[in-house]
């Protein structure tokens, strides 16, 4: 879990049952007050991060709390109005337990004296007896001059609230909740520029949007992970025709992809997909699968730019330049790409410098050394040797060799999986010694990714053997792609769980 989303449910589990009652002293039924509080909430959500730093967070929840409150008063007109309307709730039973009389009583005498108020004074009053804000909070959540605060003669607020029930609310299912609204807004805005674009633009538009993101249809996967191969990607559990993927990434909701033609995909786990931009061919996408985080390098309009974008919120966290000035500008420079996310961290190269940047608070500073990658504190820099690579277990490692060409750290930080001699290779950051080689050595391991608890899969070429061929026992031109579940150390190291048919020279790629 990220430190937003810490922050986010300590957030909830204070503010969760006041804001419920906050409605249910304001008018709105129980069993409806929860329904509007999610919906409020579901709303600060993808923006909690920036709330927290920016604005009184509280001014900002109360504010959506309240909006969301008229939204259901209107949409009750309307069903009230159509003879849909509610039936009234129920009065509390009479034989209330006796360990709640004193609080029910209480919360009696609360609703007598807010009921003798006009609208304007119970929101205020219930805004500081019941939410607890300050006279200014009030007034910035009714955005109109407060006056003078009504007096409250019924005591005790806080032994009546507890007469109010208020179930449980959990950070995730708010989560669930944002990215559900974020999917029908996407859907219906979708909906209203393609019916625009289709005016302009006709079946141009049409067919390369169709050519773009392909059909969905129902299918197991038969790997724990999402994988591409053949213009097919494989989801949990449905398979969506895409175009040839060069890079695949998974994100808490789905995949983030690059294609054939440099763009930037978003497919969500049911198949509901979108463009999210343009990068460079043949420059890294990388991810931080806690917080959704994914990394590239947008050509831009003659000035190239490092994009992050979060895909739990669906828009971009920052934009950077990645434009050398020496250059003139246009495509990025030499090898000016995303190099890793490390939490909220970005780490970059631009021409031959590497740079660590926050995008959430602007912090940007130049490292040391060549860094090929940066996972839970682990990292992997260039050697002087360019057959070599240095492993840290930690930021102030002195660090250990291992040979390589270029690599990749599990998402943990425990281990490398480098490329050894145009082959696959797993290294201990702690140790730093070779993982005994996980597939045989007549396959040529193709790619691979971590799927946790020493949990590796890796996609080799099979190679058919001949005794015929002594010197060269491999025929790659009949082998065919196998995928095994490795775990060092078990009694069967590799076990093969899938085989993909050799139909294209491209091996299946693995999420990563």
């Amino acid at each position: 879990m990220s430190r937003d989303d810490n922050e986010f449910a300590a957030f909830l589990a204070a503010r969760w049952p006041l804001l419920v009652r906050t409605l249910v002293l304001l008018g709105v039924p129980e069993r409806v007050a929860h329904g509007v509080a999610e919906d409020a909430l579901s709303r600060v959500y993808p923006d909690f991060s920036r709330l927290s730093r920016e604005e009184d967070l509280d001014v900002a929840v109360y504010r959506e709390l309240f909006d969301a409150r008229d939204r259901h008063a209107r949409h009750q007109e309307t069903s009230e109005d159509a003879g849909g309307a509610d039936q009234p709730e129920a009065a509390p039973p009479s034989d209330v337990p006796e360990w709640m009389g004193d609080p029910q009583e209480r919360l009696e005498q609360l609703r007598a004296a807010l009921d003798t108020m006009t609208p304007q004074e119970r929101e205020v009053v219930v805004l500081q007896h019941v939410a607890e804000l300050s006279d200014d909070q009030v007034a910035d959540v009714l955005e109109r001059p407060m006056g003078a605060p009504p007096r409250l003669a019924a005591p005790d607020v806080r032994l009546a609230l507890e007469a109010i029930p208020v179930d449980p609310l959990h950070a995730g299912d708010v989560a669930d909740a944002a990215r559900v609204r974020r999917r029908r807004l996407w859907t219906r805005t979708g909906g209203v520029l393609l019916g625009l674009v289709l005016v302009a633009l006709a079946a141009t538009w049409v067919a390369d949007r169709l050519d773009t993101v392909g059909d969905v249809q129902a299918a197991d996967n038969p790997l724990p992970v999402a994988w591409y191969a053949e213009g097919t990607l494989h989801l949990s559990e449905v398979t969506v025709g895409v175009r040839p993927v060069l890079e695949l990434v998974g994100v808490p909701d789905g995949v983030v992809l690059t294609n054939d033609r440099a763009q930037v995909l978003f497919i969500e786990h049911d198949g509901d997909q979108q463009q999210i931009g343009d990068t460079v061919t043949g420059t890294s996408l990388v991810v931080e699968p806690d917080n959704g985080w994914v990394a590239w390098a947008d050509p831009g309009d003659g000035d190239p730019e490092l994009v992050v974008y979060d895909t739990r919120v669906g828009d971009e966290v920052g934009r950077r330049s990645l434009a050398d000035p020496a250059s003139g500008g246009g495509q990025p420079v030499g090898d000016s790409h995303a190099v890793a996310i490390d939490g909220e961290r970005v780490y970059f190269r631009t021409r031959d410098t590497d740079f660590a940047w926050a995008p959430l608070t602007g912090e940007a500073f130049a490292l040391s050394g060549e860094l090929v990658d940066i996972a839970a504190g682990a990292r992997i820099s260039r050697a002087p040797d360019p057959a070599a690579l240095i492993v840290q277990a930690q930021p102030f490692d002195t660090g250990r060799l291992i040979v390589g060409t270029d690599a990749r750290l599990t998402p943990d930080g425990r281990y490398v999986m480098a490329d050894v001699d145009e082959d696959l290779a797993v290294f201990d950051v702690a140790t730093g010694e070779e993982v005994p080689r996980m597939h045989s050595p007549s396959d040529e391991g193709r790619s691979w990714t971590y799927v946790g608890d020493d949990t590796f899969l890796v996609t080799v070429l099979h190679k058919l053997q001949d005794k015929r061929y002594q010197d060269t026992l491999q025929m790659p031109d009949q082998g065919d792609y196998r995928v095994y579940e490795c775990v060092p150390g078990r009694d069967d190291v590799c076990v093969e769980v899938h085989r993909v048919p050799r139909e294209s020279p491209d091996a299946p790629v693995l999420a990563r």
